[in-house]
């Protein structure tokens, strides 16, 4: 998915019209998206590795067996790495002034979420 979604927005950047927003905007907004939703995943998968890894290396651990106890990012989110932590899905596109990238993004986030 990555590898896909990260060629799809270089072999189409500079394809962003630059009607609602300079380019200089859209790169600055990209740049500021790809470092929150980097930080917040670095931020969940670190708060994990005390917990055993829970949503991180074995999905299908159940809650009871992790003695998980909520902190970090997941004291707010349910999922941070869905959630804030897709920023760059966002970002990335917009730091590449892809429109198709920045579509394919917003659509992969959206069903990421759905399908939670």
């Amino acid at each position: 998915d990555g590898l896909s979604f990260g060629i799809l927005s270089i072999a189409t950047w500079n394809t962003l019209p630059g009607t609602f927003l300079p380019e200089w905007a859209w790169v600055t907004l990209g740049l500021i998206l790809t470092t929150i939703g980097v930080g917040f995943k670095l931020w969940a998968k670190s708060t994990l590795e005390g917990a055993g890894g829970y949503f991180w290396k074995d999905f299908f651990v159940s809650k009871a067996d992790a003695n998980y106890i909520p902190t970090g990012p997941y004291r707010f989110f349910k999922n941070p790495m869905y959630t804030i932590g897709d920023c760059h899905l966002y970002g990335i596109p917009m730091t590449l002034l892809s429109w198709p990238g920045l579509v394919f993004g917003g659509l992969f986030d959206h069903l990421s979420i759905y399908f939670l």
